[in-house]
């Protein structure tokens, strides 16, 4: 699934070897910051817990932004290196890619386990 993300936003994921090791872990927190803006009352809704299918489609859309930002990110890199154009929507090699679906599905998965009703 190819991200797109505005230019400004591509610009600021740029190759990890360019920038410090603590670069990744203040993107991750911007990223979530963005989250508490657009769900400030986290998943709840007029006092009452959501239904877990809200829960769960919340979560989901949530593992897809991280996808379409590690996607991002690695096309930049190669972008770097002057393996790709440049776009978001490059085509990564198959390992690589591999590896980001694999992330995703794991996500999605976690989602729907912490939607199931504990015992």
């Amino acid at each position: 699934m190819p991200a797109t993300l505005p230019s400004p936003v591509l610009a600021a994921v740029r190759s990890a070897a360019a920038r410090p090791p603590w670069a990744m872990g203040m993107a991750v927190l911007a990223v979530l910051g963005v989250g508490v803006l657009v769900f400030p009352d986290g998943v709840k809704t007029k006092g009452r817990e959501p239904a877990p299918s809200q829960a769960v489609q919340e979560c989901m859309e949530a593992a897809g932004l991280f996808h379409d930002v590690r996607w991002a990110a690695a096309c930049s890199e190669l972008a770097d290196q002057g393996q790709t154009d440049g776009t978001t929507e490059c085509d990564l090699p198959n390992a690589r890619a591999g590896r980001l679906y694999a992330l995703l599905r794991q996500a999605e998965q976690e989602c729907m386990a912490d939607a199931r009703p504990a015992r």
